[in-house]
């Protein structure tokens, strides 16, 4: 399709889901729950990121290995990798809204294409590799 790999395609896919899992658990800590904007981003990070983990492992990259060290080692890299990222996100969402004056859904939309290339490139080539 369009010339990608399964590989990107699966990524893609498992990219969308996890979008779902973090608007979800948002949407469920704010109505039913009735917590707090930052607390429930911050659940909605973390289900989203623990979701990601677990489907790039074993269905995008297909890395089947379960051995203990193995599995703390790639969770480590993987949520220290997505923090990493979260913060190039800060960095560059202060610099296009706040200093460029860029809208702000303009700078959303262009800043997760870069997000979504530096965590491809991060599973790919550090923690699954």
């Amino acid at each position: 399709m369009f010339g990608l790999s399964e590989e990107i395609i699966r990524y893609l896919i498992v990219g969308v889901l996890t979008t779902l899992v973090n608007f979800s658990v948002h949407f469920i800590c704010r109505r039913v729950f009735k917590i707090n904007m930052n607390l429930s981003m911050v659940a909605a990070w973390f289900f989203s990121v623990l979701f990601a983990f677990v489907t790039n492992k074993f269905i995008v990259f297909q890395n089947y290995n379960t051995e203990f060290q193995s599995l703390l080692k790639e969770t480590l890299l993987f949520f220290g990798a997505r923090v990493a990222s979260l913060g190039v996100e800060f960095v560059m969402m202060n610099l296009l809204v706040e200093k460029m004056k860029l809208k702000e859904s303009y700078a959303k939309i262009g800043t997760q294409f870069f997000i979504v290339v530096i965590n491809y490139v991060f599973s790919k080539v550090i923690i699954f590799k």
